[in-house]
């Protein structure tokens, strides 16, 4: 039942946004973000998006996964886990933000001025322009954990520089 399921083999980033986009859409019915919701009393307010993330990023750290190996968690499985990369940390933010019914998509971009083809990195966005993305600041080594949490600073709305950016639209 655990077991992982490939959605495809040898698929592209433009695959992996897209089955993030079901995933999240999927796994947004989870109970656990209408309890969250209404546990903290929350509308979608940029003050309620901040306090979702800063939750997240201080409960979770980034860790990549395996050469040549793409995974996508759930919301719910990555805070088990403990441990994800931007598309797990991005399918947990739209999930969250799909229970809210705020508008948002995932910003796939590259970092490279040199290939501009090669999306290395994937996080969210609002149509309010609010910026999502919890690796920003952490360890790129996977060492995150070993960081006390007085050291640990979420960089919430801020996006990285990229040469080239693809957005897909989630609601």
């Amino acid at each position: 039942m655990n077991d992982p399921i490939i959605l495809k083999k040898n698929g592209t980033q433009f695959d992996t946004i897209q089955y993030m986009s079901e995933i999240a859409k999927q796994t947004a019915k989870h109970p656990f973000f209408k309890k969250y919701i209404r546990k903290n009393n929350m509308t979608g307010t940029p003050e309620d998006l901040e306090k979702f993330f800063v939750d997240i990023f201080y409960n979770t750290y980034y860790k990549k996964d395996p050469l040549g190996r793409q995974q996508i968690r759930s919301g719910t499985r990555l805070l088990r886990e403990k441990f994800g990369n931007c598309v797990d940390y991005s399918v947990i933010f739209s999930a969250f933000l799909l229970n809210l019914n705020v508008p948002h998509y995932f910003r796939m971009i590259s970092t490279d001025p040199k290939d501009k083809d090669n999306y290395s990195h994937i996080y969210l966005k609002t149509d309010d322009n609010i910026t999502f993305d919890a690796v920003l600041g952490q360890d790129q080594y996977g060492n995150e954990y070993l960081k006390h949490i007085t050291e640990r600073r979420p960089k919430f709305n801020t996006e990285a520089n990229f040469s080239n950016k693809f957005d897909l639209k989630v609601l």
